[in-house]
């Protein structure tokens, strides 16, 4: 009887332990693929975490025509993706990278621009926080200027079921202000939501907050506009065109199909409120690209790469 009981014992532990185990794994698998929420396909879910999970920064150059003061100027154009921990309480890349209730991954994106207009530079740049589980919105936005004339600066956090926004600028119209947006689809965050499942951009008519950089350069009211969408898909490439009518305002992106859908150029046609006869196109096109940790490469031996990308400075 006594061996009996001893057999049932160790029968009994080793269950335990293989259920552990199991268990165990299971959670690690559970936690890997709630990475993210893309489409329900374990195959595209996988693409999507080899790539952006990597461990490296997507990094592209554009050759940039950029429409300012009823003329076009040459310069450059940078996007620079990467996927992070993003803390919704705080609205910051967290520095811990442990698993928090407050903590969402998000892909970001990095476009900078600089151009010049007559004797003097500008240099600007937008940064947005896009989360993977989420259909529609930014977590944070913030777009800076800076040229001769001054500086100019602007941020959308998004708080339960608004955007809080403050605005900075050295013109008087504009000065220091703060107010707040309804969470509806943003311009800024298309870019992103290309690369992590361009089949749910929004189409037809419907609500939008126009980019922050339109908005700074042309000076008009934060607000949101009557804005209508299509979505032209092909073989090899896409093209999203988003139109504002009152604004007689067009902004075309064309990436490739396949994953991991790669922006390959953009085109914004306006009238510049300083030329309102002129309906100009700003084009940026593809020039050089580079997936890598830059983050690692900042001494002085790496400037090398600068010119594999075509960074001058």
């Amino acid at each position: 009887m006594s061996e009996f009981i001893r057999i049932t014992f160790v029968t009994v532990v080793l269950i335990i332990v293989a259920f552990t185990i199991w268990s165990f794994k299971t959670s690690s698998v559970v936690e890997i693929n709630s990475t993210v929420t893309t489409e329900k396909n374990s195959l595209k879910d996988s693409l999507f975490n080899a790539y952006w999970y990597a461990d490296n920064a997507e990094i592209k150059t554009y050759h940039l025509t950029q429409s300012r003061y009823g003329e076009l100027h040459e310069g450059m154009a940078t996007l620079i993706f990467v996927a992070e921990p993003f803390s919704k309480k705080k609205g910051v890349k967290p520095d811990s990278y442990k698993k928090s209730n407050d903590r969402i991954p998000v892909l970001k994106l990095n476009l900078l621009k600089k151009f010049g207009t007559g004797i003097y530079p500008y240099s600007m740049m937008l940064s947005t926080f896009t989360p993977l589980t989420e259909s529609q919105g930014l977590t944070k936005a913030t777009a800076s200027g800076q040229e001769w004339c001054g500086q100019i600066f602007s941020q959308m956090n998004k708080r339960k079921k608004r955007y809080d926004v403050v605005s900075y600028s050295y013109f008087e119209e504009e000065g220091d202000r703060q107010f707040t947006l309804p969470t509806t689809f943003t311009e800024d965050e298309i870019w992103s939501r290309i690369r992590i499942d361009y089949k749910s951009l929004p189409q037809g008519d419907f609500d939008i907050i126009p980019g922050l950089y339109y908005t700074r350069l042309e000076q008009h009211k934060f607000e949101t506009e009557k804005a209508n969408a299509t979505l032209q898909k092909a073989a090899e490439t896409s093209v999203y065109t988003l139109n504002y009518p009152q604004r007689e305002r067009t902004l075309a992106i064309t990436f490739n199909t396949a994953f991991p859908h790669e922006i390959i150029k953009w085109e914004e046609t306006y009238a510049d409120k300083r030329a309102p006869t002129k309906r100009l196109t700003t084009t940026a096109i593809l020039n050089q690209s580079k997936n890598i940790d830059y983050w690692n490469y900042n001494a002085e031996q790496y400037k090398s790469i600068r010119k594999e990308l075509g960074v001058p400075y």
